[in-house]
């Protein structure tokens, strides 16, 4: 059964998490099997080697689910607040399974940080809203995220299924079944709705560690385009941004949202993330 290694480099807890405010999961191992307990990690980052490892936080309101075939379970009690990893969950199927993750966060930062998460993520409408005379700005952030694993065997189609967030990703090809070169589209929704003009950062991270970004833009039916062209862990990450309704109770809106999956074409990759060396910081 073809494995890929847990590819994250843990570097401590981020306490200012909104600088880096991309939040995604990561399983241990995306080709685990039937019966096996799935250790699942939450991270925030701009890549996946950058990326900080962060505790299950009860206030923030953090919802865990688990789709297999047409079911979509409530898996938030095997969820472990204040602990790394965030979810241990015993895996009662084969064929693909989707994790998905939502979480509520308010957060005051100041206008040079939020400036330069502006900056960093290509959202300079938004920079253009920014007050002169304004120091700390509120942001309300809606956090969706998706990891999508192969448990034993490859089929099912849960990688379209949409989940009623308000902002989401679908994989319109099941990765685990694809080979070498092949094309994934991929969908952006906002409000259940395809958004064209979002602007998808597309990271691929290879077993050697070694990362390739690649800024995509969807079309006016909310679809990009890839290949395949390496084997690693690839993230899907988008963000939409507008100024808040509600003033009293945020200055801007921000909805984000992710996608994990795994691609390999042989049985030679690290299966554990103990093998580069990240074991001990459990």
């Amino acid at each position: 059964m073809k494995r890929i290694l847990f590819a994250a480099i843990l570097l401590g807890f981020f306490n200012q998490a909104f600088a880096q405010a991309d939040y995604f999961l990561l399983p241990e191992d995306f080709y685990p099997h039937k019966g096996e307990a799935l250790n699942l990690h939450l991270l925030n980052g701009s890549s996946i080697s950058k990326a900080q490892e962060q505790k299950y936080d009860v206030k923030n309101n953090t919802k865990f689910f688990i789709s297999e075939g047409s079911k979509t379970i409530d898996i938030t009690a095997s969820g472990k607040p204040a602990t790394i990893p965030v979810l241990t969950y015993q895996l009662q199927n084969q064929g693909l399974a989707l994790i998905s993750a939502n979480q509520k966060t308010i957060d005051e930062v100041s206008k040079r940080e939020f400036g330069d998460y502006l900056a960093d993520n290509g959202l300079d409408k938004v920079a253009d809203e920014l007050k002169s005379f304004q120091r700390i700005y509120r942001i309300r952030s809606n956090s969706f995220m998706k990891t999508l694993v192969a448990v034993d065997k490859n089929g099912g189609n849960v990688n379209e299924k949409q989940l009623k967030d308000d902002f989401e990703i679908i994989l319109k090809q099941n990765p685990y079944k694809l080979n070498y070169g092949d094309d994934i589209t991929a969908v952006v929704y906002l409000q259940g709705k395809p958004i064209k003009a979002a602007k998808v950062t597309l990271v691929i991270r290879t077993p050697r560690g070694v990362e390739f970004p690649q800024n995509l833009n969807t079309n006016d039916a909310g679809e990009i385009f890839f290949k395949l062209t390496r084997e690693g862990t690839y993230l899907l990450k988008s963000i939409n941004m507008v100024l808040s309704k509600d003033q009293e109770a945020a200055d801007f809106d921000n909805w984000e949202t992710t996608f994990t999956f795994a691609f390999s074409s042989s049985n030679t990759m690290p299966n554990t993330y103990k093998e580069f060396g990240l074991g001990d910081k459990h």
